[in-house]
């Protein structure tokens, strides 16, 4: 009987949801390379594998086309959003805020419901507070015409007398004749149809004042803060993800910083570059999508420069509920 009554959903009535929103603001060359690296880490584990299972060889070696690698960033963003609402839901609760794991409230609320252990015996909801978590994704990554950037560059071929510029102009010629922007094109399309949108404002284009290639992307850095600067004046999102490991970015933390805003970084290498660093101000607020072994948490840093208006928030909806219940409106 008793294992009947553990497992017996528990009621949610009477909580208080408060929304959080997270955006992910994804440099997309950077997430290729990213993704890329999760990739070969997983292909390091499967070659592991296969020497013990040589059965099993010709499928764990198999390679996989960029078109199959959105799942393996998705996967570093999940873990990037738990870690974010773990972060809040700590520091939330060291505030005296009767929170509700968002875990918890998952889990209650999922059809496989059960409870074997009893954990939510005499579990009341009633002037509790619990994360309404969103977390989506934009990408930023440029469009580009092959046949006409091609034509371009065989056109401007003529004109170079230096054969180390001509090298590298071949070179470029034959990458697009590959197929290789295709290829990560493919990924950025898969990845933005499991995790948001992918903003195409900027543009691959021929650039004669560069050397180590002719190729150069135009717009996607400006297209990357223009959409930042947009959500902090609608005031849309509460907590801000970048994931890239430009040094043009910096100037985006400053940004957020000033206007109150949390935000954190996200990467692949063991440290970002410097101008990251420096504006990061902290290697807390930074994470690794390589070194699940670390503990990331920077609940220390949370609302640690801002108004606390999302604090009062929760606490005047924890004040209402109270007042209702104590007037019998509820």
């Amino acid at each position: 009987m008793k294992g009947a009554e553990s497992n017996k959903r528990p009621s949610l009535e009477g909580l208080v949801k408060q929304p959080f929103r997270i955006r992910i603001y994804i440099d997309g060359y950077h997430a290729y390379l990213m993704t890329q690296a999760l990739v070969d880490q997983q292909k390091i584990y499967r070659n592991n594998v296969a020497e013990r299972l040589s059965s099993a060889g010709k499928i764990l070696l198999n390679d996989l086309p960029e078109s199959a690698w959105a799942p393996y960033a998705l996967s570093s963003i999940k873990n990037m959003e738990g870690r974010v609402v773990g972060s809040a839901e700590r520091h939330f609760t060291e505030l005296g805020i009767d929170l509700i794991k968002k875990k918890d409230v998952d889990r209650i609320e999922s059809k496989f419901f059960f409870d074997p252990f009893g954990h939510f015996d005499g579990f009341d909801a009633t002037g509790r507070v619990a994360f309404d978590v969103t977390c989506d994704a934009v990408i930023f990554a440029p469009r580009f015409d092959r046949e006409r950037l091609i034509a371009d560059l065989e056109k401007y071929r003529s004109e170079l007398a230096d054969s180390r510029d001509i090298e590298v102009l071949n070179r470029d010629i034959r990458r697009l004749q590959s197929g290789r922007y295709e290829k990560s094109q493919r990924f950025y399309s898969e990845l933005s149809k499991l995790v948001g949108e992918q903003s195409q404002n900027g543009y691959l284009k021929f650039d004669d004042g560069k050397r180590k290639s002719f190729l150069s992307e135009k717009g996607v850095d400006s297209d990357f803060t223009h959409r930042i600067w947009k959500d902090i004046s609608r005031n849309s999102v509460d907590f801000f993800v970048l994931l890239t490991n430009d040094a043009d970015h910096a100037q985006s933390f400053s940004v957020l910083a000033e206007h109150g805003k949390q935000f954190a970084l996200m990467g692949y290498e063991d440290r970002p570059a410097r101008a990251l660093q420096d504006q990061l101000g902290s290697l807390k607020l930074y994470f690794n999508a390589l070194s699940y072994e670390e503990d990331f948490d920077f609940s220390d840093y949370w609302l640690a420069e801002s108004n606390p208006d999302s604090i009062q928030r929760l606490d005047e909806a924890r004040q209402q509920w109270e007042w209702w219940k104590s007037e019998g409106l509820v």
